[in-house]
């Protein structure tokens, strides 16, 4: 072996060396934070009168796996669309003669309905209220990144087999930070956009570049940029910047939804919830801002439930222990927007 060989034989030796350096460390580190969230739920799961229910059903230790992301969005789309099939048909469809357009839904687990069965679900009782199919297109742990994501697939459409009149979001405070989040790769399987501006000064959301998500698939990464989103980016002076941002996410998915269906109606329902640390005030404040009117303003129909509901959502009567909706909290909702909005 002559001396250049040997060379380049120490520096991958070097290289492995320090590879295997990082993913020990960053193996305690992901671990530690593992055993911190954990406690986190517990804590917050302990407090609800019917977590013993909860518990029977929903492993709250989890367990602890290692494993650098290597999953895309469409990758858990798809998989989504094939273990959970959209499309709901109430169990007395509208006559021949009768029928009615559907209604699509986006959001997260809220809307998607986590840990509940089909008959407790937002997409169940507008369907049976109204005798319309609904579509649900929410997936846990997105936001209005994967909403717009959703809209731009042609595939989407291929699955929508009865016009939609339509499309409802379901929006919950910690969206706002989710679209950071999904910006600098924090969390699994999120789009990246950036904001381009054209010649004519209209603002758009173009698909960017996965560099940030390459690197958090490492939870030192992961956590770093975390910190940075939650201290430099959803803060006071940000909050209207932080909105216009928001708000472009919305007006870009409806774009997408009225290049095939121009007359679709799009609701943004509020729907409240618990959330906690600083990042979480700056999201709360943008939830109750009155900037919301701008969108209304542009057409949508902005359905905020801490105004329109006679109960308190939060309550552990509505709620299940780890505070999603439950059935009883879907069954007020539904009955009150098909109600206020003539569905």
């Amino acid at each position: 072996m002559n001396s250049f060989s040997k060379k380049l034989f120490i520096i991958f030796i070097n290289i492995i060396g320090i590879f295997i350096i990082f993913i020990t460390v960053d193996i305690v580190f992901a671990y530690k934070i593992y055993l911190k969230e954990v406690s986190f739920s517990k804590q917050n799961i302990m407090k609800h009168k019917n977590y013993k229910d909860f518990i029977k059903k929903v492993d709250i230790d989890g367990k602890f796996i290692y494993r650098p992301r290597l999953i895309t969005f469409k990758y858990v789309y798809n998989k989504h669309l094939k273990n959970f099939p959209p499309k709901y048909v109430p169990s007395t469809p509208a006559s021949a003669g009768n029928k009615k357009k559907s209604i699509l839904i986006f959001g997260d687990s809220f809307a998607e309905g986590f840990f509940l069965n089909q008959n407790q679900k937002l997409n169940y009782f507008l369907s049976e209220l109204t005798g319309r199919p609904t579509y649900n297109f929410a997936i846990s742990g997105t936001g209005p990144s994967q909403m717009l994501y959703e809209t731009r697939l042609n595939s989407l459409y291929d699955i929508i087999d009865v016009i939609p009149e339509y499309a409802i979001y379901v929006y919950i405070p910690c969206h706002i930070l989710r679209i950071f989040e999904a910006n600098y790769g924090i969390l699994d399987s999120y789009v990246h956009y950036d904001v381009k501006t054209l010649k004519n000064g209209e603002k758009i959301l173009k698909e960017g570049n996965y560099i940030f998500s390459w690197f958090c698939r490492f939870r030192i990464v992961q956590n770093f940029l975390n910190n940075y989103v939650n201290k430099k980016i959803m803060i006071p002076e940000n909050q209207d910047k932080n909105f216009d941002l928001l708000k472009l996410y919305f007006t870009e998915s409806r774009k997408e939804l009225q290049k095939r269906y121009p007359n679709i109606k799009f609701i943004i329902v509020k729907y409240p919830s618990y959330s906690y640390g600083a990042q979480h005030d700056s999201s709360n404040n943008i939830f109750i801002s009155n900037r919301w009117k701008e969108l209304e303003d542009l057409g949508f129909i902005v359905y905020d439930l801490n105004e329109k509901v006679n109960v308190n959502l939060k309550d552990d009567e509505y709620t299940l222990a780890d505070q999603h909706p439950n059935g009883k909290a879907w069954e007020i909702v539904s009955k009150t927007i098909v109600s206020d909005l003539h569905l």
